[in-house]
């Protein structure tokens, strides 16, 4: 069709869009099927689950729309650092990654000072870099969270655990 809509019959002849949008033109990946464009929908095939598989011929691929909604992790559970006071800024990275690619997200490290985030929204998958600020903390025990989100996804937040350990700033050495 030339609609940009899949649309399905319901056994009381209710119509109603299965997958497709007007007005825009970004495919939607990783998101509802309800969310992307559709330029030509042709050759539909229902898997026994209720994912629909077509081709569109005016994207040029083959796409999948899921009954269920898509998964999201990433290969760290927690992120530990430890740096002296008053050193430099440093970071570490984190992979987040989806069932399908394309999952749009946000992260935030909330307003710790101390803390941020490299990429605050993007689409999976990514690396993340979290960097920490010591150079303005004294020696003690710091912590915050990383907030993932992705609305689309069947869980739809990860908080990753952020520990800071700052140690005493070194002794002064003198050198001829």
């Amino acid at each position: 069709t030339s609609n940009s809509l899949i649309r399905k019959v319901d056994t009381n002849g209710i119509i109603s869009t299965f997958a497709g949008r007007f007005g825009t033109a970004d495919p939607g990946e990783g998101e509802s099927p309800r969310s992307g464009f559709i330029g030509g929908p042709t050759d539909l095939f229902f898997r026994a689950n209720g994912d629909l598989i077509f081709t569109d011929s005016f994207l040029n691929r083959v796409r999948e729309t899921q009954t269920a909604a898509p998964t999201f992790q990433t290969d760290l559970t927690n992120l530990a650092f430890t740096a002296a006071a008053g050193s430099a800024p440093f970071d570490q990275g984190i992979n987040v990654s989806g069932s399908v690619p394309g999952i749009p997200f946000t992260a935030s490290t909330g307003s710790t000072p101390w803390l941020s985030v490299s990429v605050t929204n993007g689409r999976m998958p990514a690396n993340l870099r979290v960097n920490v600020d010591p150079s303005a903390l004294a020696a003690g025990n710091y912590s915050g969270t990383l907030t993932i989100t992705a609305p689309n996804a069947r869980v739809p937040v990860i908080a990753v655990p952020l520990s800071l350990t700052v140690t005493a700033a070194g002794q002064p050495t003198l050198s001829v």
